[in-house]
């Protein structure tokens, strides 16, 4: 199906007639209060789905984050079907689906929307509640650092010679 077709298609489903895109051919729809856009990949086929999950903690824990977004990327984890990008300037996580505009028509595309707005809910949680427990893992972290310097062990956590 074509980008622009399955757009419109999807605009009539939610009741949105005349859901138009922007001068840059962005679609862009509100999904329980988070901007959600739409995007055809230029000469590929492609449509990205995409949202801001998080602004990003600081530069002390964005590697925490990095590392739980990763290891969830992975085959098998929890958001396999999804990718997760920073924008440094706007020091946001964003999250991303990629789908086949051929293989789609609007009610695959219904239902993957569907699943994409609760993964996004989903993951939202998942980072506030790491927030509450950063502290908790920034200190077990120090207090790790510190006990390796007092008994001599360099990085790796073998013994200084």
């Amino acid at each position: 199906m074509e980008y622009n077709e399955l757009m419109k298609e999807l605009g009539a489903k939610i009741g949105l007639d005349g859901f138009e895109p922007d001068e840059d051919g962005c679609y862009r729809l509100s999904i329980d209060g988070s901007a959600v856009e739409f995007l055809e990949v230029p000469q590929s086929g492609l449509m990205d789905t995409v949202a801001k999950v998080c602004d990003l903690p600081g530069e002390d824990n964005n590697e925490q984050l990095c590392k739980v977004l990763l290891t969830a990327m992975a085959p098998g984890g929890t958001a396999e079907a999804y990718t997760f990008f920073i924008v440094p300037e706007e020091k946001c996580v964003y999250m991303r689906r990629t789908d086949v505009l051929a293989s789609l028509d609007v009610d695959s595309y219904f239902q993957t929307l569907e699943n994409f707005a609760n993964a996004l809910e989903d993951w939202r949680g998942t980072i506030s509640d790491y927030r509450q427990v950063l502290p908790a893992i920034n200190e077990a972290l120090e207090q790790q650092a510190d006990e390796t310097r007092q008994f001599g062990l360099n990085a790796d956590g073998f013994l200084k010679v």
